[in-house]
């Protein structure tokens, strides 16, 4: 029969464990005609506020040797935009296969979030919320309530009173990831998200400036990858909620490193600029890797990391 891709992701079924991440997939119709939705399990949508955010200035994007730095600033069209002009391609999405939505939201103060939420629970079109918790380039909101467990605590408490949809927790590479999963997992997520980019820098050494007028962003794609790997296995030992590994994903062994570290599904992000389909050859790939190893699917190889003797 070959190998099966359903996958669970706490009370979720998703039809693939392969997702595309937030801030490199916009809103799913981006990348329509580009892209073999069968392997996509789910959308984690551009991240989103309460009103519309124009971003930081450019240059907001610099290519790194071993991944790229971004300083976007959260630049989204707001609630009222994206619940008029957004929904109707996730609704299509979710048809198609069976895919879910999450959306990726943002605030600046404990309750925004909670009202973001509070407004998008009502949709039927989306099957949750990811709640970042650690966007590294924006002055207020995103890192500052990822620093610690009593932050997280404190904007989980606020989602769970007025949502009832799925909520991923997504986390910082630039603090311990134990203590915060634990405080997660004891105030209502249903999942983790791990990792978001990592604080970074770069300086063009002529002019004497920072690459990007944010000066500092996030660096992503396979120089975080390591750090992703390493901060799920963590987490899997501190919890046992689901995990969704992100961080330099771009072929089916680095998709199955996060497996095997621990992750029950996993996003595909910075690769996409590259190749808009770099998730269906993943999917590919992974598919193959099972059949080899007789394995019926992912959950056999979440957490199957052998111990060295």
């Amino acid at each position: 029969m070959g190998a099966q891709l359903k996958t669970k992701v706490g009370p979720l079924e998703w039809p693939t464990p392969l997702s595309l991440a937030s801030g490199t997939c916009g809103y799913g119709a981006e990348l329509d005609g580009r892209i073999d939705w069968s392997a996509v399990g789910a959308i984690f949508t551009k991240g989103l506020s309460l009103e519309p955010r124009r971003g930081h200035p450019p240059p907001r994007i610099w290519e790194t040797p071993s991944g790229m730095l971004n300083a976007i600033g959260l630049e989204n069209v707001g609630l009222g935009a994206f619940l008029r002009d957004k929904l109707s391609f996730l609704h299509e999405f979710r048809a198609m296969h069976g895919g879910r939505v999450f959306v990726n939201v943002f605030g600046t103060s404990v309750d925004e979030y909670s009202r973001l939420c509070e407004r998008l629970d009502a949709s039927e079109e989306i099957d949750g919320f990811e709640l970042n918790l650690s966007c590294p380039n924006v002055k207020e909101g995103g890192i500052e309530f990822g620093r610690s467990a009593a932050s997280c605590s404190q904007v989980l408490t606020a989602v769970r009173r007025v949502a009832k949809k799925f909520v991923a927790v997504k986390l910082t590479p630039a603090y311990p990831v134990a203590e915060i999963a634990r405080a997660c997992a004891d105030h209502g997520a249903d999942a983790l998200s791990i990792a978001n980019t990592m604080p970074a820098m770069a300086i063009d050494v002529e002019a004497r400036l920072p690459r990007l007028a944010a000066k500092g962003g996030g660096l992503s794609g396979p120089a975080l990858h390591p750090i992703a790997v390493k901060m799920t296995y963590d987490a899997r030992r501190a919890t046992s909620l689901p995990i969704i590994g992100i961080g330099g994903v771009t072929t089916w062994q680095d998709a199955v490193e996060l497996f095997l570290a621990g992750a029950n599904a996993v996003q595909i992000g910075t690769a996409t600029f590259a190749d808009p389909n770099a998730i269906g050859k993943i999917r590919d790939g992974l598919v193959d890797y099972l059949d080899r190893h007789g394995e019926p699917d992912v959950a056999a190889v979440t957490g199957a990391l052998r111990e060295r003797a």
